[in-house]
C-alpha cells in the first residue's frame, strides 16, 4: 500500500517511540478505537491515496496482536510491517434542499427578501456556474455525491470543503427565470427545458408565437448564490426547513467551522433567499436573445428592452 521512513528525533531513544511520535498517538493496543487514529496517521504520512478510509476498525484481535508485536520488535534501520484494512465510508448528506425561491417565505419576512418575489411556485429548473440548464435536483444530486463529503466516521468537513464541493457541482450560483406575457398571462410560468436549451440560452418559443412574431415577453431573472465559505455557514441548515425560519440548527456555525460525518447522515438545507435578487427584460424581438443565457441577461441590468 505504501511506506514511509521515520527520522530519529536527537529526544528520543527508542524505535517504538519514534513511530508513536510520528503518529501522534497509540499504535500499540488490544481494541481498534485505542489505535485507529495512529493508523491513519501513519498511512497519511506514507502518502497513501484515501488514507482516510483505512485503519484498524476491522482487524481481527490476532491481526492486531501480530501488529503489536511487529511495533514492539521495531529497531532502527529495520523495516515494519502492518496489517490495516478499509473502514466504512459515510456520506455526510443523504439529501440537500436547494431552497432558491419561495413566496411563502417573502411574505414571513420581507426585510431580507427581493420584492420582485411575487410569482407563484417555485423554480424546477435552474442555470447553474457550471454553465448548465438543468433541474434543481440534478445539482442537488451532484452536490450530495460529491466524493469530498464522505468519509470514515470522525472525518471533519469544514464550510470551505462544502462551499468548494457545492461550487463542484455547479450549485454556487444559480440562476432561474419566470417569462409573463403582456396579453396571454394564462401561459406565464418558471422556464423549464422546454424553454431553455441545456447551454443556458432560450428557446424561441420563450419570445415568439407560432408565426415568429414577438410575443411581449418579459423574463424576470433571478440569482441566488452560496458561494462563500460565509455564506454557505449563514445559509445552511440540518434538516427541512423553511428560509428565515431556523437559526438554531446551522451546519456550520460559522466560516471557519466544521461539521463530523457520522454513520448518520444529514438531510440539509441551504437556503439561497436572503442572498436572492432579481432583473426584469423586456424581450422586443428574436435577434439578441438566440444568443444569451440567463447569466448573461441578468448581468444586462434591470428593466432593459432586450432587441
Amino acid at each position: 500500500m505504501g511506506s514511509t521512513t521515520l527520522t530519529k528525533d536527537g529526544s528520543e531513544t527508542y524505535a517504538l517511540q519514534t513511530i508513536r511520535n510520528a503518529a501522534d498517538g497509540d499504535i500499540v493496543g488490544n481494541t481498534s478505537n485505542v489505535v485507529d487514529a495512529g493508523y491513519r496517521a501513519l498511512l497519511k504520512k506514507a502518502n497513501f491515496s484515501g488514507w482516510n478510509n483505512y485503519g484498524a476498525a476491522k482487524l481481527t484481535a490476532s491481526q492486531l496482536s501480530t501488529n503489536n508485536a511487529a511495533f514492539q520488535a521495531a529497531d532502527y534501520g529495520k523495516e515494519v510491517k502492518i496489517t490495516v484494512d478499509t473502514e466504512a465510508v459515510y456520506p455526510l448528506l443523504h439529501a440537500a434542499n436547494l431552497n432558491t425561491y419561495l413566496k411563502a417565505a417573502a411574505v414571513q419576512n420581507a426585510n431580507v427578501h427581493n420584492e420582485a418575489m411575487t410569482f407563484d411556485g417555485a423554480p424546477t429548473y435552474a442555470f447553474g456556474s457550471n454553465n448548465k440548464f438543468q433541474a434543481i435536483r440534478s445539482f442537488s444530486s451532484a452536490f450530495v455525491n460529491d466524493p469530498t463529503l464522505s468519509g470514515t466516521q470522525g472525518t471533519q468537513v469544514t464550510a470551505t470543503q462544502f462551499a468548494t464541493a457545492l461550487k463542484n457541482a455547479g450549485a454556487d450560483t444559480l440562476y432561474y427565470a419566470y417569462v409573463s406575457y403582456t396579453n396571454n398571462a394564462g401561459q406565464n410560468h418558471w422556464l423549464t427545458s422546454n424553454d431553455v436549451k441545456a447551454d443556458g440560452t432560450l428557446n424561441s418559443n420563450v419570445y415568439t408565437d407560432v408565426d415568429g412574431a414577438a410575443t411581449g415577453a418579459t423574463l424576470t431573472v433571478f440569482r441566488a448564490q452560496a458561494d462563500t465559505p460565509t455564506k454557505v455557514a449563514n445559509n445552511t441548515f440540518t434538516g427541512d426547513t423553511i428560509p428565515a425560519a431556523n437559526t438554531d440548527n446551522k451546519l456550520f456555525t460559522d466560516a471557519d467551522a466544521h461539521t463530523i460525518i457520522a454513520a448518520d447522515s444529514f438531510n440539509a438545507s441551504i437556503n439561497y433567499i436572503p442572498n436572492t435578487d432579481a432583473r426584469t427584460f423586456t424581450i422586443a424581438q428574436n435577434s439578441t436573445p438566440a444568443s444569451y443565457t440567463l447569466s448573461d441577461f441578468y448581468t444586462q441590468g434591470n428593466n432593459v428592452t432586450v432587441h
